[in-house]
């Protein structure tokens, strides 16, 4: 950054995060720049904010496109190209789809309409176009089977079908972990789900047994050592919140919907949403003060084709600089079930009452706690465990002590 004026001009270097605002004409050059390019551009100093606090250092008004010092990196360069092929499969998709699969893949939402992703909003589904821990956890049960069974002999996974061993497993799934990142870029959720990974692999390597939540814990915070303005981004702390509440809330809420008749799968996908909807919506009124009364069952229906649309578009993600014919056809077939988000998001915003304004501030949000622990207590006592699910010794309906309650899934045993 150049200081002074006339012939005693300086120049300072100096590496610090800025707001730049660019003009309308200018920014598709702008906008097509990626990490690591280095540029230089005219720029205008706006006056400091009064408040204070922001979470970068400075505002600039750039005058004009920016100029080229030098490329990025080979690696931003394929996750570029890569992105930009899986645009270019999408290309044939109807309008919904063709913009949702690549926010839904990697988060480009650029060219996401207003309406659509309003309409994600209001059903609180834009978690799905804010790539996270569920994109992630995706792609390694892939590799390394279901999560809860990853580190036994019956763990499943691409993996155990290939007979590659689990500690050659880890350490592919720590790569892939990287290449998530650098392909979706380093946003908050994207920080935490990648730190929140690379210590559960760590933990698999070493055999020792993975605790989910000390592993959130361990990640939030190196993370926020790292980068301290980390805790005050919403998206990572919304992250944060829907985790802690799956590996906590989720846990317990299932296992009791279970004693209470409820049917496994059902009773998880109830548990999990519910969970996850319960800590982080005191903390979502504080961004936009209004509760969607369809979050869950939107969430719910939503769930049926988030697995399915993840995996084909990162096919033909992959496949995208090799064959244009494949890309565009695993495109195709993500499209069905990438069609069906839309649709519920529609749907729901669509139906009278689908929201309702809430208290705004720090109000609303103690006020929402408190009406979320109310409904907990409430549920216990309108709900009973079912007599069947009853402890033989004892004679009384089993319960769920929040300090005892053991996962669903077994512990896991050391990789062999």
């Amino acid at each position: 950054m150049g200081t002074g004026t006339g012939t005693g001009a300086t120049t300072t270097r100096t590496s610090t995060p800025i707001t730049l605002i660019v003009q309308e004409r200018d920014a598709a050059s702008w906008q097509g720049l990626l990490p690591s390019a280095r540029v230089a551009a005219l720029a205008r100093v706006l006056p400091a904010s009064d408040e204070g606090g922001g979470d970068t250092a400075a505002a600039l008004v750039a005058k004009g496109p920016p100029r080229l010092l030098a490329p990025p990196n080979w690696t931003q360069r394929l996750a570029g190209r890569l992105r930009a092929g899986l645009r270019r499969a999408c290309a044939e998709l109807a309008p919904d789809a063709r913009t949702l699969l690549p926010g839904l893949v990697v988060g480009d939402t650029e060219a996401m309409p207003d309406d659509l992703a309003q309409a994600f909003q209001s059903t609180d589904l834009v978690h799905i176009t804010a790539v996270s821990g569920a994109n992630l956890s995706i792609v390694l049960a892939l590799l390394l089977g279901a999560p809860t069974r990853s580190g036994t002999t019956e763990r499943g996974g691409l993996a155990s079908f290939l007979g590659i061993p689990l500690r050659v497993a880890a350490l592919v799934g720590v790569g892939l972990t990287v290449a998530f990142v650098i392909l979706c870029r380093p946003e908050p959720s994207v920080l935490r789900a990648a730190a929140t990974g690379l210590l559960s692999l760590l933990a698999l390597a070493l055999g020792r047994p993975r605790q989910a939540l000390s592993a959130l814990a361990a990640g939030v915070l190196t993370l926020l050592l790292v980068d301290p303005f980390l805790a005050r981004s919403y998206g990572f702390l919304l992250s944060v919140l829907a985790t802690a509440g799956l590996l906590t809330l989720g846990r317990r809420w299932a296992k009791a919907l279970h004693q209470r008749g409820w049917p496994h799968g059902v009773a998880e996908a109830v548990a999990c949403t519910a969970s996850a909807q319960a800590l982080c919506a005191p903390a979502a009124v504080l961004l936009a003060p209004r509760i969607s009364l369809v979050g869950i069952p939107c969430n719910l229906l939503a769930e049926l084709a988030v697995m399915p649309a993840t995996l084909l578009g990162f096919a033909a993600l992959a496949v995208a600089p090799l064959s244009g014919g494949v890309a565009a056809f695993l495109a195709g077939m993500a499209g069905y079930p990438t069609q069906w988000l839309a649709a519920v998001a529609r749907a729901g915003a669509a139906l009278p009452g689908a929201e309702l304004a809430w208290t705004p501030g720090w109000r609303g949000t103690v006020t929402l706690a408190l009406g979320v622990l109310a409904a907990c207590y409430a549920g216990r006592l309108f709900f009973p465990a079912d007599p069947a699910t009853a402890d033989p010794d004892t004679g009384k309906a089993s319960t769920i002590a929040p300090s005892t309650a053991a996962p669903i899934a077994p512990a896991s045993t050391p990789p062999r």
